[in-house]
């Protein structure tokens, strides 16, 4: 082959073949997305709890954060008053 014959601008030859790949159920896919949707959803919930749980303690322990639970009910649930 001569120098002269070769076009340096011409794209490289390969030989390509598609492989032929059996489709999915469409209704797995949709199954494996919420799945996934859900799953990480409640992962990352509980990772963020977990995190914000941490700080919240942190700075109560240190006196940061003053904090008194009182427990209260809805005025219908209040029998005290019958």
């Amino acid at each position: 082959m001569n120098v002269r014959d070769t076009n340096p601008f011409q794209a490289p030859a390969s030989e390509l073949r598609e492989s032929a790949l059996p489709n999915g159920s469409p209704l797995l896919a949709i199954i494996v997305g919420v799945v996934i949707d859900v799953g990480g959803t409640v992962a990352l919930s509980i990772v963020m709890l977990i995190a914000w749980l941490n700080r919240a303690m942190a700075l109560m322990s240190f006196g940061a954060v003053k904090c008194r639970f009182e427990v209260q009910t809805a005025f219908w649930l209040d029998t005290s008053k019958r």
